[in-house]
Formats: C-alpha cells, sequence, structure tokens
C-alpha cells in the first residue's frame, strides 16, 4: 500500500512518538488543551538499540477521538504536530498498545511503572492491565 493510500485511511485512534528534548516545555499543557482522551507513556529514557546504544528520549502518545468519530492523517497531524511528533499512526490494537507504553509484555525490554502512564480528559486504561483466568 502506497504512502498516500495510508495517509487517506481515518480512525478514532491514532498514535504517535514525540521527543521531550524537541516538544515544547509545555507539552503536557499541549495536550490537555485539547480536551480529547490521551494517554502518554513514561519518557522512555532507558530504551536500547539492536547495537545496546541508548535511544534517544521519547514518549509515545495515544490519542482518542471517540467511537465513530474517525478522523484523517491530515486531521490527527495537526495536533502531533503542536509536538513536533512523529507521524501519527492509526493503532490497531487499543490495550496491546497500551501495554506496550511500559513494555508489560516485553521482559527484555525495560519496565516502565504502571504509575507513570499520564490520562488526559478521562482516557480510560486500567482495563488493558486486566488478567483474565480460564477458571
Amino acid at each position: 500500500m502506497s504512502t498516500e493510500n495510508k495517509k487517506q485511511k481515518r480512525s478514532n485512534l491514532w498514535v504517535c512518538v514525540f521527543y521531550p528534548s524537541s516538544a515544547p516545555k509545555d507539552y503536557k499543557n499541549i495536550i490537555g488543551s485539547w480536551v480529547l482522551p490521551c494517554l502518554m507513556s513514561p519518557i522512555h529514557d532507558k530504551d536500547l538499540n539492536a547495537d545496546e546504544t541508548q535511544k534517544k528520549k521519547h514518549i509515545h502518545l495515544m490519542i482518542d477521538f471517540g467511537s465513530g468519530v474517525n478522523k484523517s492523517f491530515e486531521q490527527v497531524k495537526q495536533f502531533t504536530d503542536q509536538l513536533n511528533g512523529t507521524i501519527p499512526i492509526i493503532c490497531q490494537n487499543r490495550n496491546a498498545m497500551i501495554r506496550y507504553f511500559i513494555h508489560k509484555d516485553n521482559p527484555e525490554k525495560h519496565q516502565y511503572s504502571f504509575d507513570d502512564l499520564v490520562a488526559f480528559s478521562g482516557f480510560e486504561y486500567e482495563k488493558a492491565f486486566e488478567t483474565y483466568s480460564n477458571e
């Protein structure tokens, strides 16, 4: 699929990465001003590249526009550009992405704290960490 075709898709759930070093200092206020449910990961400052060098400090952000409110790439980019963020991408699996924000299912990676997740405008994320038994 071409880049142009990918950009034409719409979704209500998007993710991006941004870097504290290039984001506005008040990035939390900016995200809060959108009055959209968002979830921000802890600052990933202990991630390693394949060659064991440290990755640049970064933050993952999920934006939830709500059920039935599908936004285009261009519409979402207007938000992520305010953070100098990377190209936004459609989130394929909400719970898996939320868990990835702290590397919950990646024991080989640094484990970030659940308590350092930051929710905006009522973003609910706790269910992504519930466990189920087969009993």
